[in-house]
């Protein structure tokens, strides 16, 4: 992913994030569209609790959206979001070049059913897969890149390093 994902993101880094979108978007619109990135964060705290498995580019982690300050807030977010035990965080390093994300990002998603869809958005549009054998396909593209992202607790020490550069 080139940035960190919206259920991760603080309210400072979103609109910095939306203040950049091209064509631009009015003050109204992006403080609109932050509020409701904010209120989604709320599915973190959601009982039962869902759990969320984010795996991002190194790149995106180094990529110093709305600045210094910004940009250390949203790294202890990570850390504090990361601590949680229904999130898993995890950085794919710039040192693996040739990984299985390089298609583009998705999500797997998992419904109260335990059927699983694949949303992928980009450009201002969205898929949601739901036959089967794409999500298959999908499914085990995401296996990989989990097995070639850092670990959770490696993903830490980065997002930690990269703080302590500010």
């Amino acid at each position: 992913m080139q940035l960190i994902d919206g259920l991760l993101q603080t309210e400072a880094y979103a609109h910095a994030v939306l203040k950049s979108a091209f064509p631009p978007l009015d003050n109204e619109e992006i403080d609109q569209l932050t509020s409701a990135r904010m209120e989604r964060r709320s599915l973190l705290d959601r009982k039962p609790s869902c759990v969320v498995s984010v795996i991002l580019e190194e790149s995106a982690l180094r990529l110093p959206i709305g600045g210094q300050e910004v940009m250390r807030k949203q790294y202890e977010y990570l850390v504090a979001c990361a601590e949680r035990p229904n999130v898993v965080l995890q950085a794919m390093p710039m040192s693996k070049a040739g990984h299985a994300g390089l298609q583009g990002p998705m999500k797997l998603v998992e419904t109260p059913e335990q059927t699983t869809l694949v949303y992928m958005e980009g450009n201002g549009h969205s898929t949601l897969v739901a036959k089967p054998e794409d999500v298959g396909v999908l499914a085990r593209r995401y296996a990989m890149i989990r097995s070639q992202a850092l670990r959770p607790e490696e993903t830490t020490v980065l997002i930690e390093q990269l703080a302590g550069e500010l």
